[in-house]
């Protein structure tokens, strides 16, 4: 509060000259100085904005080993499922497909980021094909694989888009196949058939 009242405020981040409201997102990080102004008078006050940033958003395997999750300013707090107030943040205590929000304090203001706990799964297996049979793409259409954006290893194998595989370029035989994505591994067996 401020006496005598019926001044106005001013500088960055006032959003209301009459009412002292005061938006530290429009007047973002740093140190501000607000103006009162009364009958001719001026007094001041040094408001600083500390912006919280609690990181980007994540994709982990629920087998990975626990990881280090760092906001910025240091020294804060986090809270969630999975992460120590410390933030050491460990996937095998959370639900596999869990988009799993993480909140970081620190004096008061927070910011959040989701880490989304993803088991790499190919559904489809065993799968048999004549030796000059199209290319079949890889993607969940295809072979029921899950997540997206990972790479595949293996006979026949092209990562064009979803990634691709074909039988002639595999040649005849039993192939295993292999798509790792967001530090997780999976595999599958594709048949090839030689044409008689």
């Amino acid at each position: 509060s401020v006496t005598p009242f019926g001044g106005t405020w001013s500088g960055t981040g006032v959003a209301n000259w009459y009412w002292a409201s005061y938006d530290p997102a429009a007047a973002g990080p740093g140190t501000h100085t607000i103006t009162y102004t009364l009958n001719g008078c001026a007094a001041t006050v040094d408001v600083t904005v500390t912006e919280i940033d609690a990181g980007s958003n994540y994709v982990i395997c629920p087998e990975e080993p626990p990881i280090q999750l760092n906001g910025t300013p240091t020294g804060g707090t986090w809270t969630g499922i999975g992460v120590s107030p410390s933030g050491l943040y460990d996937p095998s205590n959370v639900p596999s497909l869990t988009n799993d929000t993480l909140t970081y304090a620190v004096g008061g203001c927070t910011d959040t980021r989701v880490v989304y706990v993803q088991q790499t799964t190919i559904q489809w297996s065993n799968l048999e094909f004549c030796l000059y049979d199209n290319a079949l793409t890889l993607d969940w259409a295809g072979i029921h694989r899950y997540p997206g954006g990972g790479t595949w290893t293996g006979p026949g194998i092209d990562n064009n888009g979803a990634g691709h595989f074909t039988p002639a370029v595999a040649g005849g035989g039993t192939h295993t196949l292999y798509y790792e994505a967001n530090t997780c591994l999976d595999s599958t067996v594709m048949i090839v058939h030689e044409n008689t």
